[in-house]
């Protein structure tokens, strides 16, 4: 375990190298959240672009994970791997935990700035969708992250930064989308709120474990040269 997590502190501070992106990146989706025209289309009481809060956790599962992964291949993680006395499965397990760290993060982040924003636009910091439909969003966007994460991943390990550059783009935005869309489409105030995290939860874990499972695999076929 404590190889795991000095591996998961080491790709951490290589956020350092990517901190513009980053910042940049976080700025343009809050800008969003408070700015974006609100249109005519209402989820829950709040308004449309309240999707915009379910990028933010799923944002910051990419650049956990795509990013770091990317800034490190070009760093030959790999070989560098090869001298230290750590596991495959370790190095694979700690890209899951640098991945949850992300989602964590954008959790944190999710709350400030969907309270702040319902502050400015309501005077109160749950507004209009009430602490249970914000929790449910918030459960919605965990989820998001972490198939992002389960898709990233693999496809980084099996395919490379650049060769798997695209299923990358696709595990950032096709499960963000999906959210926002279900999101739209459902009234989370009417849903019970046990069967609902019981699914999500259930449905992270089977993604988890099949996405390790074809991480770890291609991590053994890959060839370090």
């Amino acid at each position: 375990m404590r190889n795991i997590i000095n591996l998961t502190k080491m790709s951490l501070k290589n956020l350092n190298a990517i901190k513009k992106f980053a910042m940049i990146s976080i700025f343009a989706v809050v800008v969003a959240v408070f700015f974006v025209s609100e249109g005519s289309r209402k989820m829950n009481g709040a308004d449309a672009n309240s999707v915009y809060l379910l990028m933010i956790i799923n944002l910051m599962a990419y650049i956990f994970t795509y990013m770091v992964m990317a800034y490190e291949e070009m760093s030959n993680i790999d070989i560098l791997i090869g001298y230290l006395p750590v596991e495959k499965k370790e190095y694979i397990k700690s890209r899951y935990l640098l991945g949850f760290s992300g989602v964590l993060l954008g959790v944190v982040l999710f709350f400030v700035v969907i309270f702040a924003r319902n502050m400015v636009k309501t005077g109160s910091i749950v507004g209009t969708m009430g602490i249970n439909g914000i929790l449910e969003l918030a459960g919605m966007g965990i989820f998001c992250a972490i198939l992002t994460i389960s898709i990233i991943i693999p496809s980084h390990i099996g395919f490379g930064g650049m060769k798997g550059r695209l299923i990358a783009i696709i595990g950032f935005m096709a499960p963000m989308f999906a959210g926002a869309a279900i999101a739209n489409v459902s009234d989370f105030a009417s849903l019970n709120a046990v069967p609902f995290s019981v699914a999500l939860v259930i449905g992270s874990v089977v993604l988890l474990l099949g996405s390790y499972t074809i991480a770890m695999a291609a991590y053994k076929r890959k060839r370090i040269v």
